[in-house]
């Protein structure tokens, strides 16, 4: 099945609403204007007129992105690199983003995670299959093997 394609009005009338919705990024924005078949040119032209009215802002995104996911999915550093890089975020709104994390809040959302799953694979294991298994979590969420261990070691 084909699909049909919009008038680039229609097409800049839609990304200017997608973007007033919440903060994106200009790799989100490119693949919903591919969704709805336009040309390379006109995708070109939008995303540039985005950015001049400041519809889409990648420094931003990408700190909006960050306090959203640390909040919501307690995600660490390094999942949030991983993703950021996904969606191809330059390396300057990565550090820009990263230089607003509270250290302070960062630790302890850590602790709390540590904190949680060591009471709760407490009861199945002894001390150290404990530690390992909310360590081993706690990288899947994205945090730095070193400051892990470094939490887990001030909490016994």
């Amino acid at each position: 099945m084909q699909k049909t394609q919009v008038t680039q009005e229609e097409a800049w009338l839609q990304l200017q609403t997608y973007c007033k919705e919440k903060e994106r990024c200009q790799a989100q924005a490119v693949a919903q204007l591919l969704d709805l078949n336009i040309t390379e040119t006109v995708i070109k032209q939008i995303i540039t007129d985005l950015k001049q009215q400041d519809l889409l802002n990648e420094d931003r995104f990408a700190c909006a992105y960050v306090r959203d996911k640390m909040k919501s999915k307690k995600w660490g550093r390094q999942r949030l690199i991983k993703e950021l890089t996904f969606l191809k975020i330059p390396v300057n709104s990565i550090k820009k983003a990263f230089s607003e994390i509270d250290n302070t809040e960062y630790i302890a959302t850590l602790k709390a995670i540590l904190i949680q799953k060591t009471a709760l694979y407490r009861l199945k294991n002894d001390a150290f299959e404990t530690r390992k298994k909310a360590a081993i979590y706690a990288l899947k969420k994205g945090y730095e093997q070193s400051l892990i261990w470094v939490v887990i070691n001030e909490l016994e």
